[in-house]
């Protein structure tokens, strides 16, 4: 379960960002006051229309996405204000919620069989689609990949899990929460 933040300005457009997330399986969604209430709370990633205010914020979520209605400013530097990316207040919610889940998976190894292999961020997120429920097919197309690299990815995956078949692969996703 990815623990999602919600930082805004605008009122309306976190609750539209909440109630699209709602539907979502495996997103738990919690507001953020700017005055930093609930510091306790460790959040995956941290979705806001503006850089926080308070660097305490920020330092609470392990991914920050920025979301506006339009491009960022072009002087905004991402990387050095702490963004892991951009999205805009158009998007779809299947498009927010494969956003965050990359963003939350991001430089996140799986822990490897007998320290053989990491998966790619890649196969954690074919592995994400099957264990949601996707067929291969739908995966490939939700990703714009062939169906022929989501069997690939699904196959190295098994083999650098050790697991045999797509129950175990989904227990494994669902265990690991990525």
């Amino acid at each position: 379960m990815y623990q999602i933040g919600l930082l805004y300005d605008r009122q309306f457009t976190a609750w539209a960002v909440r109630t699209a997330l709602s539907a979502v399986p495996g997103l738990q969604v919690h507001s953020v006051p700017e005055d930093g209430g609930e510091s306790a709370r460790h959040l995956d990633v941290l979705i806001t229309d503006h850089r926080p205010r308070d660097p305490a914020i920020g330092a609470r979520a392990t991914r920050m996405l920025l979301m506006s209605p339009n491009d960022p400013p072009p002087d905004l530097d991402m990387a050095e204000s702490g963004f892991a990316g951009h999205l805009s207040e158009r998007c779809t919610a299947a498009e927010l919620a494969a956003a965050i889940r990359d963003a939350a998976a991001r430089d996140t190894p799986v822990p490897p069989d007998e320290g053989s292999f990491t998966l790619s961020a890649r196969e954690r997120q074919v592995l994400r689609l099957i264990a949601d429920g996707y067929t291969h097919d739908q995966a490939a197309r939700r990703l714009g990949l062939s169906p022929h690299t989501v069997n690939t990815y699904v196959k190295r995956a098994k083999g650098k899990l050790g697991l045999g078949n797509k129950a175990e692969l989904t227990r494994a996703v669902l265990t690991a929460a990525w």
